[in-house]
């Protein structure tokens, strides 16, 4: 389905505004980012039960109701993703047991913005422009693994605006829906064998066989919010939310290939992927001056069971995926010290989607477990959040046809070993503003 034309210029216009010189992509769990909002995040992202800032959008647009006149909340999360490989050994890549590789240390910056206001005691209206999903990694041009699929380079970013409405039914029930349109862009870059080479692989040799592959593709895709928050005593509220899964068809997309004499060849490309539904819940419990929250976050990331892009020629790459469910479960508190400064803590820990079957360098991590800290600033009608989280993954062995280097349809060797060292630094401001 085409997305009209006033609905993209939206589109573009929020992530013109909000993405204009930041890389909105990151090495996150699976690629999906739960990162939106400063006060959350200083909380282990236990938020669907509090929903009381307008990052609310997001982790349960019900809340917005408690939200009195015009708020504005806007913010970025700051990521520095890490991870290694070391080496089983390859004497056709020139490579030797226990070889180590680094990733290339990048640093991205995703923004997100939030505007809500109260129409009446019952009513509440907002708007979020937020990345529920994205993807960053780097590896060096001339690592073992550069001739095994999007190896090299591979960025995904799915830029969602998204209008919600609220309704207050009773003092201690509130509704939130709305519809989200959403921008999918990726970007996958790696090396690709054309000939048959004489061992070993060493960086920088045989150059007459190798070229670069780079393949990139845009789409639009719709969905839709929604939330419940219950007020069950004055210090117990439960909240829900789901945010629904996205189509996107790829019709446009493009592969270059850049052969080892300069030549460019360029073709059309074709792919579709199901970017999975999003279920929250959580409880909180307020006695003053303490909050605690438990939540579980739940994604559908069995809809990701294959990769396939067509090409104008004929040809075709069909990878198998075979994600599974995965549940991510968080705990946060807050302290309130005085009506200006609140201390925040958490903990979170997270299923990776990913099976061993098919783990490859575009997403490396295991299960994993965060820690967080955050501070909260209240001044007058100014607020300010600030948040840190360290994300430590398992390792995960690499023995898979994934890591197959191939001349053609033939594999003339396979990759081997194991990713470690998989962590992730993260910095998060946010300000909030309230009319």
């Amino acid at each position: 389905m085409k997305v009209s034309s006033t609905i993209k210029k939206l589109v573009i216009f929020c992530s013109v505004f909000l993405f204009i010189g930041v890389p909105p992509h990151l090495y996150a769990h699976g690629f999906s980012i739960y990162d939106q909002g400063g006060k959350a995040i200083g909380m282990g992202e236990a938020f669907v039960a509090q929903a009381d800032d307008p990052s609310a959008i997001f982790y349960n647009p019900a809340g917005i109701t408690q939200l009195s006149g015009t708020r504005v909340y806007s913010g970025a999360s700051i990521y520095m993703p890490r991870a290694s490989f070391r080496s089983s050994g390859n004497a056709d890549m020139g490579t030797s047991a226990g070889e180590k590789t680094d990733n290339v240390h990048n640093t991205f910056v995703v923004p997100h913005m939030y505007i809500t206001h109260t129409v009446n005691k019952r009513v509440s209206f907002g708007l979020g422009v937020f990345s529920p999903f994205g993807l960053g990694q780097e590896w060096p041009d001339g690592w073992e693994g550069r001739y095994t699929g999007a190896s090299i380079k591979s960025t995904i970013s799915a830029i969602t605006v998204n209008p919600v409405v609220a309704v207050k039914l009773s003092d201690r029930i509130s509704l939130g829906f709305g519809p989200l349109m959403q921008n999918l862009e990726a970007r996958y870059m790696s090396a690709v064998l054309t000939g048959m080479p004489v061992a070993p692989l060493t960086p920088g040799s045989n150059p007459a066989t190798n070229a670069s592959v780079r393949l990139k593709g845009n789409s639009y895709g719709y969905g839709w919010n929604s939330g419940i928050l219950l007020q069950i005593t004055d210090a117990l509220k439960f909240g829900a939310s789901y945010i629904s899964r996205v189509t996107h068809e790829i019709t446009d997309g493009e592969q270059e290939v850049t052969l080892s004499d300069g030549t460019v060849i360029k073709q059309d490309a074709r792919s579709s992927i199901v970017l999975p539904a999003i279920g929250k819940t959580g409880i909180a419990l307020t006695v003053n001056p303490w909050v605690v929250e438990l939540d579980a976050e739940w994604i559908e990331w069995s809809v990701y069971n294959r990769s396939r892009v067509s090409f104008t020629d004929g040809t075709s790459i069909d990878t198998p995926k075979n994600w599974h469910d995965a549940w991510t479960w968080h705990l946060g508190t807050q302290y309130t010290v005085n009506q200006y400064i609140d201390l925040r803590a958490g903990v979170a820990y997270g299923q990776t989607p990913v099976p061993r079957s098919t783990i490859d360098p575009l997403v490396v991590g295991g299960n994993r477990i965060a820690y967080f800290l955050g501070l909260g600033s209240h001044l007058g009608k100014v607020t300010i959040d600030l948040g840190y989280i360290y994300t430590k993954d398992t390792g995960r062995t690499w023995d898979n046809s994934t890591g197959n280097v191939n001349v053609g349809n033939t594999a003339i060797t396979q990759v081997k070993g194991r990713f470690v060292d998989t962590y992730c630094h993260t910095v998060a401001v946010d300000f909030g503003y309230r009319f």
